[in-house]
């Protein structure tokens, strides 16, 4: 039995000049795929906040060189990969805060130059 993913979602289609995207209800949607926002290169803000997401592949994130803010508040994520934040050289903005996070690298915030803000 296959878990549900991200990729499900309508991304496909939407302008590359997307630069929000905030998703309140995301089902069944367990798992965030590698990729899934790739072609969206202009995001500056993605809000997964309080969804059932478990489980974040890595580089889910990659392809994102206008990211600013990623809100992942209030998910289920219980690790994130040491390569999880790589090449977002303007993130500023991490909110990982109400996780079940055990699990973090020594160089998870390393490749974040821009980082100003993170809610634990």
């Amino acid at each position: 039995v296959g878990m549900p993913a991200l990729s499900g979602l309508p991304v496909n289609g939407l302008p590359a000049s997307l630069v929000n995207i905030k998703f309140d209800d995301l089902g069944a949607i367990t798992r965030l795929r590698y990729g899934v926002f790739t072609n969206l290169p202009a995001l500056k803000s993605i809000q997964l906040s309080r969804a059932p997401i478990a489980t974040l592949e890595e580089k889910a994130f990659s392809h994102l060189p206008a990211l600013e803010l990623l809100n992942l508040e209030g998910l289920r994520l219980t690790k994130l990969d040491s390569q999880m934040f790589d090449h977002l050289p303007k993130l500023a903005d991490l909110q990982l805060s109400q996780n079940r996070l055990t699990l973090l690298s020594e160089s998870l915030l390393v490749p974040l130059p821009s980082l100003t803000r993170l809610s634990d």
